[in-house]
């Protein structure tokens, strides 16, 4: 509020009536706010200090309050910015005038309390109860509820909705994604598993034509995966499990050179199919989850493959509590996940 004088149309209220305001009307209705019976607030004071900044004691004051009053009689300039570094930092402000008309419209809007001040004693006691209770009514409202209390905090909420309604979308695309590259990685493993044991040429040649086909819809649900960096672990083993599985894709040449090596492969020939066959599964392959940690390894596709191995545990398993703590967070049920998942 100001503190040494105000001009309320013709009328110059001065520095002993504005202490009067903040003392006897102000203050004394703030002190008398009570909750089941005991008083509410600790400490109500207003900011005077001759000691250090102003600016920081006031911004101080104005971030660590649990309520601001500001009285915008007069359209103190001093006031008014004062006002909007509270509406900045935090919630929990009643903007008081005794002429709520000459406020801005975006500020009448939110909560305001007229007030009337007078000379005459007792016309000023009638004017203090019916300030004091609705005052009151604006501070029951503060703390009873989450309704925004300025211009400020509704653009806030409002971008708060947007980014819920963002990562709402952003969670469900990856739950369907997560999801997908489960059954791929399963079904890769299972397919690894068969050739291992099978020796049919037809047959041997189908399983790594759909390894090859389930290992490129794996990579294309890894570039699929939206992860943010703010989740800095999380975000290096996707983009190891992108590297990794880029490598194998390399590497291994599935797709360009198995047509060629099983027309050269007669259909009687089973040491030519295992020799193959040993080849494939004694590639090599650097473990990008290792680099992480600036450490080198090399493994087979069957120890990428495998619940034990890292490609599993420190992405997969990392993924899917990722998705859950995520999902927490939103407000998502399972049931709402299960949904998500079959639709």
């Amino acid at each position: 509020m100001p503190f040494t004088k105000a001009a309320l149309g013709e009328q110059i209220l001065d520095k002993a009536e504005l202490s009067y305001i903040y003392t006897n009307i102000i203050k004394r209705a703030v002190s008398e706010y009570r909750v089941e019976g005991q008083s509410f607030f600790s400490q109500i004071s207003r900011y005077e200090s001759n000691v250090g900044s102003i600016v920081d004691g006031i911004a101080s004051q104005l971030n660590e309050s649990d309520l601001v009053i500001a009285d915008l009689t007069g359209m103190n300039p001093n006031v008014m910015y004062e006002l909007g570094v509270r509406h900045t930092l935090r919630r929990g402000t009643i903007i008081i005038s005794q002429d709520i008309k000459s406020l801005p419209s975006d500020l009448r809007d939110y909560m305001c309390v007229e007030y009337s001040f007078s000379k005459n004693t007792i016309e000023q006691e009638t004017n203090y109860h019916h300030f004091s209770e609705q005052l009151h009514i604006s501070i029951r409202e503060i703390f009873s509820t989450h309704k925004p209390d300025s211009p400020v905090l509704n653009y806030l909420n409002g971008k708060g909705r947007y980014w819920k309604e963002d990562e709402l979308k952003n969670l469900k695309k990856n739950l369907v994604v997560s999801a997908y590259l489960l059954e791929q990685f399963y079904k890769i493993k299972e397919c690894i598993e068969t050739i291992e044991t099978e020796d049919g040429k037809a047959q041997l040649e189908g399983y790594f034509v759909i390894t090859n086909i389930y290992l490129n819809n794996l990579q294309g649900a890894l570039n699929d995966l939206t992860i943010g960096v703010e989740t800095a672990i999380l975000y290096e083993n996707l983009q190891a499990a992108i590297s990794l599985i880029l490598d194998i894709q390399k590497k291994s040449n599935i797709g360009e050179t198995l047509p060629e090596i099983f027309a050269m492969i007669p259909d009687y020939d089973p040491g030519l199919f295992a020799n193959y066959k040993h080849s494939f599964f004694a590639s090599q392959f650097v473990n990008h989850f290792k680099l992480i940690d600036d450490e080198f390894e090399r493994i087979g596709i069957k120890n990428v493959f495998s619940e034990e191995g890292d490609f599993y545990i420190h992405f997969l398993e990392d993924l899917h509590e990722y998705l859950e703590k995520k999902a927490d967070e939103l407000g998502v049920s399972e049931e709402e996940i299960d949904y998500i998942l079959k639709n």
